[in-house]
């Protein structure tokens, strides 16, 4: 555990992901991951049909390994999320399913850094996510790829409409010169 990040259990501080009010009584060590989450009334949740195991639903590392297994398979090549994922979720999903599906469950992790919009994380949790749809309306597809192309996928990738503006204008820039490029191979001088 902790081979994925390179961080340790003991160097870890309990309540520092700000879940404190998560239920602690029913963990045997702080560290601890939920397998089983039981519900309250107005949550998801089914009957296990065991006495032990209460009506809830699967933890949120249960669910994708479940997810990630049943569509990729027991072993398979890419598995990524946000840098923020890495520790504890995805270090969760194989202290899970590498004892089931045996090593290794994936080969390789992608861990990308996020897009700030004005100094600040980009996620649905604060609100402040702008959506494809969004930027498609005032950019083609190409030059939104260009601008996420702009920056090593793990190097945080500031984001404004100005600096997706500009993205836009040197994609535009680098389609003129290849147009021109390509005209000149056929031999049109006329340029």
């Amino acid at each position: 555990y902790g081979q994925l990040s390179g961080r340790r259990i003991e160097e870890q501080e309990v309540g520092a992901s700000g879940r404190v009010t998560e239920d602690v009584a029913r963990k045997k060590n702080p560290a601890d991951f939920t397998l089983w989450k039981p519900a309250g009334e107005d949550e998801p949740r089914w009957d296990t049909g065991q006495a032990a195991f209460p009506k809830g639903r699967p933890g949120w590392h249960i669910e994708c390994s479940a997810m990630s297994t049943a569509l990729l398979g027991n072993h398979f090549d890419v598995h990524g999320g946000g840098i923020d994922n890495m520790f504890p979720h995805h270090e969760n999903e194989i202290a899970q399913s590498e004892p089931l599906c045996g090593r290794p469950w994936v080969r390789y992790w992608l861990h990308p850094e996020h897009l700030d919009l004005k100094a600040v994380k980009m996620s649905k949790s604060l609100g402040n996510v702008i959506g494809i749809p969004e930027l498609l309306e005032k950019h083609g597809h190409d030059e939104v790829r260009w601008f996420f192309a702009s920056q090593h996928y793990r190097s945080k990738l500031p984001f404004s409409w100005d600096l997706l503006e500009q993205a836009s204008q040197g994609y535009a820039r680098i389609k003129k010169l290849v147009t021109v490029l390509a005209d000149k191979l056929r031999g049109k001088e006329g340029i």
